[in-house]
């Protein structure tokens, strides 16, 4: 059965696209086939084994087959259409044409780019919350291409792409899809589900779809949701840990015939926020008064954009009556210490993380809302330097040893 799967992907890939990359018509390309090879033997190579032959792997890349070479086509053809959008100066304004040819234009100006720094971004900023769907905190869209503002956020190579094997992503479906997602997946192949099931279904059948090595990640998100809504130890979040941690048994054994290496870990630990631990900045004016843009970062960890002359109103305020709840930093302090991780850093930072930032203490939080954002109520939370925020599991299975 293992064989036959791969006889199928051998047909669906290695001879239905090889006429159209060719030029030619549609169907098996009889030139690319190896007939010195019985087909009771080795059906790929006798289907593709010229093919094989007389094409070797390009240095940059770790494998070599026809979809990359679409890929690289399409790359191509994308290039010469909005390099054509963006020599044309007689574009309708308001067509897609001269919003192709204005965004590749601007893509392409790394030194104006380099001098404005994050200033074209201040206002996309300030709307940003949901990072995972990255949409904005309000109400409606980015105006931005499809794929635009993560390339502008981020600009880094995901980690997929500088792996040299096959690489799926494996996530909630609801998220599968988003700008964020999508950018952080390269060039993996993404696969949504919908239930605990499904999760474990997937990951089995792509690590079971090649003998070749491999990278598969995959999130589960139920944990978080059901934390923050609950609580750390509430019974809804016990339940669904217990289904996890059984459907995960249940895949270790299912896999155990594999040479596979298992990593199980989570992003952040949780405490509980009652609500009379909950600050709303709406209940400090004078506070809010002393801003020039919304509260960004986190619940525990509160990013603070000050107006330059409210600066000193603005450290008073926050010494006298919040420093029973919360620490008081300057951005550049907590970058100089090291808290964003070691290494030079980003020249992006300083104006992403504000002008101050508050460290909540013990279970201490402070949220804002912006004009057409959904309130909600969260009772877990994280994201702070407590203990039981930082202190992340890590579980490692070896199978087939």
């Amino acid at each position: 059965m293992k064989r036959f799967g791969q006889i199928l992907v051998a047909l669906s890939l290695g001879i239905a696209v090889s006429g159209p990359i060719a030029g030619t018509a549609f169907g098996a390309e009889v030139a690319n086939m190896d007939n010195h090879c019985s087909p009771t033997s080795d059906f790929y190579v006798y289907a593709n084994g010229t093919w094989l032959k007389k094409t070797p792997i390009p240095d940059e890349y770790d494998k070599w087959g026809q979809l990359n070479i679409i890929h690289d086509k399409n790359l191509s053809l994308l290039k010469e259409i909005m390099e054509a959008a963006a020599a044309k100066e007689d574009a309708e304004p308001g067509s897609n044409e001269q919003k192709i040819g204005d965004f590749y234009a601007a893509a392409m100006n790394t030194e104006q780019i380099e001098k404005d720094d994050l200033t074209p971004l201040k206002e996309e900023l300030d709307a940003i919350a949901a990072v995972l769907p990255l949409r904005p905190r309000g109400a409606g869209l980015f105006d931005a291409l499809p794929g635009a503002l993560p390339l502008q956020l981020f600009g880094h190579a995901p980690f997929v792409d500088r792996i040299a094997r096959r690489a799926t992503i494996v996530s909630p479906q609801s998220i599968a899809g988003s700008d964020f997602n999508l950018y952080h997946s390269g060039r993996a192949a993404v696969r949504g589900y919908k239930t605990l099931t499904e999760l474990f279904g997937q990951v089995e059948a792509r690590l079971r779809a090649s003998t070749a090595p491999a990278y598969l990640y995959a999130y589960y998100a139920e944990l978080d949701t059901l934390a923050h809504i609950h609580g750390v130890g509430s019974d809804q979040l016990a339940a669904q840990f217990a289904l996890l941690d059984a459907a995960f048994g249940n895949f270790l054994a299912a896999i155990a015939d594999t040479d596979t290496v298992v990593l199980a870990c989570a992003d952040h630990g949780f405490i509980d926020s009652p609500p009379e631990r909950q600050i709303e900045l709406a209940q400090h004016p004078e506070l809010a008064a002393t801003l020039a843009r919304p509260l960004c970062g986190e619940r525990r960890v509160v990013y603070c954009y000050v107006k330059p002359d409210k600066e000193t109103r603005f450290v008073d305020y926050v010494q006298d009556v919040l420093g029973e709840c919360a620490d008081l930093f300057s951005g550049s302090e907590l970058i100089a210490q090291g808290w964003f991780g070691p290494g030079e850093a980003d020249p992006r930072l300083a104006a992403r993380i504000g002008d101050y930032v508050l460290l909540m203490r013990e279970n201490w939080t402070l949220r804002d809302w912006v004009e057409g954002e959904k309130r909600y109520k969260q009772l877990g939370v994280h994201a702070g330097v407590s203990a039981d925020e930082m202190h992340v599991p890590l579980i490692l299975a070896r199978c087939g040893a």
